[in-house]
């Protein structure tokens, strides 16, 4: 993007299709990806077997985009945060993915308030306060379902792209938090276009998490997708510190709790379930509409969160090809409409 190009003009870009129905969509492709390779940090590299073929170099470079200091840290309504969401939807777009945003783009812009960072118990993290002429993006996009029925009934995946910001000298890259769950769901929806399920799958990266959940919140009182079509939301959040033990946030009435367990017992990992303390992520946007949701979080998730180091040479390559191929067994069962 030139520099000083605004909103309308990146939504201009990125639009080609106008308002089409899911079931009359064919895929298209906007151009090659910029290359990543220049930013790409000294990383683990080597070989992962799995039964599903995730691209590890494709997974660690978009965390390495996404984290990369020119984009300073992606604090919603900034131009990293616009960046970032560019690259999503230029992703979804190379792919093949059918945009679900406004006016026929991957796009949804909502008001944001004015941002400041704070620290709370000795943590970093945004206050939101006051009037903002600023606006933040959710990216959003479908997969359509193969089943002439199931198709309209949405298994939803989604993520926060946004992070902290850059406040004087101090840069908060936002590589785990949440530069790991963008790319698992950037790499499950290039896997999803080539075996679509039955259910229609969407594809959801918010901004505005780190300052309460606002584009989550944003999107379920102002959806462009059929909320009550919705049978299941799984959330991707800090996944990238891998220590074969992982936590779930969820509600007491997840109808498919057995499910997330049993596929990470499959995969070779640990994952229990655990008290927010406080702490959210945007499945709660969901939960408090009735529509069972759930975070999936690295067990670790608070080491380097919220500070300067959380880097991409601290996400583990391994975790994140493990977690991604527990990610897509649980969505296909979920929408090839098994429970």
């Amino acid at each position: 993007m030139l520099k000083g190009q605004n909103r309308l003009s990146r939504r201009t870009l990125l639009t080609g299709l106008g308002v089409l129905g899911i079931a009359g969509w064919s895929g298209y492709q906007l151009m090659a990806e910029e290359s990543t390779a220049a930013i790409l940090p000294a990383m683990q590299r080597g070989k992962v077997s799995s039964p599903v073929l995730f691209d590890r170099q494709r997974l660690m470079q978009h965390i390495a985009m996404l984290a990369q200091p020119e984009w300073n840290g992606r604090m919603a309504g900034s131009s990293g945060e616009a960046k970032a969401g560019e690259y999503i939807a230029r992703e979804w777009q190379r792919y093949g993915l059918q945009p679900a945003g406004e006016g026929g783009t991957f796009f949804q812009s909502f008001p944001l308030p004015v941002l400041t960072l704070t620290s709370a118990g000795g943590r970093m993290r945004l206050a939101a306060g006051g009037v903002s002429d600023k606006k933040g993006d959710n990216l959003l996009a479908l997969v359509p379902g193969r089943h002439p029925e199931k198709w309209q009934e949405l298994v939803v995946v989604s993520c926060h792209y946004d992070h902290l910001g850059r406040w004087g000298n101090d840069l908060y890259p936002g590589a785990n938090d949440n530069a790991s769950g963008v790319a698992v769901v950037l790499e499950l929806a290039r896997r999803m276009v080539q075996k679509p399920p039955k259910r229609t799958v969407a594809f959801l990266a918010f901004s505005g998490e780190e300052a309460g959940l606002i584009g989550s919140r944003y999107f379920v009182a102002h959806p462009t997708l059929a909320l009550e079509q919705v049978v299941a939301v799984l959330n991707l959040d800090s996944i990238g510190n891998f220590t074969e033990e992982y936590t779930y946030w969820a509600p007491e009435s997840l109808p498919w709790r057995s499910l997330l367990t049993d596929h990470a017992e499959a995969v070779g990992i640990r994952l229990t379930e655990a008290a927010m303390n406080g702490h959210a992520s945007d499945h709660l946007a969901f939960v408090e509409q009735g529509i069972p949701a759930v975070t999936v979080l690295a067990a670790n998730w608070l080491e380097h969160n919220h500070t300067p180091r959380d880097l991409p040479e601290h996400v583990d390559p391994e975790g994140i090809m493990t977690i991604a191929r527990w990610a897509w067994q649980v969505i296909m069962e979920l929408a090839e409409g098994a429970r």
